[in-house]
């Protein structure tokens, strides 16, 4: 089995740039210790996605209504914040 990577960032660019990193580790890690490297491939890679300010604002009311506190968070799971941008 191949090892498996999951690289998310909200900054697209930053974000290739540490996968570009991790490539670069392999092939040294490869070298050092004298063995192949049989495939690196990036399998999906989606752009970054921002939630839509009307998405926010509801669940900052929701919860303010409820009487709950909140916090502002950078969302890394694939399936809240891309598909819902989207």
């Amino acid at each position: 089995m191949l090892p498996v990577t999951d690289t998310r960032d909200i900054d697209e660019e930053r974000r290739n740039k540490v996968v570009e990193k991790i490539h670069q580790s392999a092939i040294k890690i490869t070298k050092t210790r004298g063995v192949k490297l049989s495939d690196f491939r990036v399998i999906n890679q989606d752009p970054p996605a921002i939630s839509d300010e009307a998405v926010i604002k509801a669940v900052e009311t929701a919860t303010k209504e409820l009487n709950l506190t909140s916090k502002l968070m950078i969302s890394r799971a694939y399936h809240d914040s891309l598909f819902m941008a989207r």
